[in-house]
């Protein structure tokens, strides 16, 4: 993932073509907020690249339309491949659209950047089994095997699903009423 770059994108098609690409939602926020301001497009932009389907997607992209036409033609410049969520390819697992995770990773490396490739993995190797170690003690204090916000939203779901009406569309598809 990337936050586009000048340059980045040019070298990565050039060396890697069939790689998959994503770029950074929290970037590509930050330059569309230097044209369009306002907190409602913050959230319609994030509502867009986040959703999971993409009827989701368009409903934001119409409600960003309506607001102003030039935004929906700034977001659409950008293949939605890239930045929203139901547009990723499937087979790559990570449904991330931001690199924050990136940008903490490189955070926590602190100094040793700048070590030799033996002592950054050396470092990397202890940093992650010490990871492990703590969520392994973490764990230990859940009395489910999942962690306890998903078994409490898991459980919240259940109950107010009972009192949907699941209606068959066609098509292996359904709607709840």
């Amino acid at each position: 993932m990337s936050d586009r770059q000048k340059g980045v994108i040019a070298v990565l098609e050039l060396h890697f073509p069939f790689a998959h690409r994503r770029y950074c939602a929290r970037h590509i926020y930050a330059n569309f907020k230097l044209s369009y301001k306002g907190g409602h497009y913050k959230k319609l932009l994030w509502r867009a690249a986040r959703s999971s389907n993409i009827y989701v997607s368009n409903v934001a992209m119409e409600e960003i339309c309506v607001i102003k036409i030039a935004t929906k033609k700034w977001l659409e410049e950008i293949d939605p491949q890239h930045w929203s969520r139901f547009a990723y390819d499937p087979v790559i697992r990570c449904d991330h659209v931001t690199n924050n995770m990136t940008e903490a990773f490189n955070s926590m490396l602190g100094t040793h950047r700048a070590a030799s490739y033996l002592d950054l993995l050396e470092f990397i190797r202890m940093m992650v089994m010490r990871k492990f170690n703590e969520r392994i003690e973490e764990c230990r204090g859940w009395s489910s095997v999942l962690p306890p916000r998903v078994h409490a939203k898991i459980l919240k779901h259940s109950k107010e699903s009972r009192t949907l009406t699941m209606i068959a569309a066609g098509n292996m598809e359904y709607e709840l009423l």
